[in-house]
């Protein structure tokens, strides 16, 4: 039977008419946990830059259908579902280590476009997932 919609099971966030139905079964959340793995440095790896953020981290609603989270090293985390796309990125100022637009509007599980060499790019490989409600880690 399972939670009534009127009744989420997780913190609702503003709609994000785009995709509440398709991808987040009538509910958006206000809370998404994303998942990084398997980022690799791109060789010669820049001292002054942080570390590959791979693991898991909590993103917030900031919009209808983005969220992001800036860790103090000012590493950014963005999640962002538009009109046939849907994109994350992973910034440093002027740099990135994670790209990937799925030419979906609404897609959770992205692997990185990035190539070492092309592009202010600091790493290449791994992807990332989003998860959401009671099975998401961290929440």
């Amino acid at each position: 039977m399972g939670i009534p919609i009127e009744y989420p099971d997780y913190p609702e966030g503003d709609e994000c008419a785009l995709c509440v139905d398709v991808l987040f079964g009538g509910v958006t959340p206000e809370f998404v946990i994303a998942i990084v793995q398997g980022l690799e440095k791109c060789l010669p790896y820049p001292a002054w830059a942080p570390e590959p953020p791979n693991g898991t981290f909590k993103l917030t609603q900031t919009a209808p259908c983005t969220w992001q989270f800036t860790r103090a090293d000012t590493v950014s985390f963005i999640w962002q579902l538009t009109a046939g796309h849907s994109i994350f990125s992973i910034l440093f100022p002027g740099f990135i280590f994670f790209t990937s637009d799925i030419p979906s509007n609404c897609y959770d599980a992205f692997p990185n476009s990035n190539v070492c060499g092309v592009g202010p790019v600091l790493c290449e490989s791994g992807y990332v997932t989003c998860w959401w409600g009671p099975g998401a880690p961290g929440l």
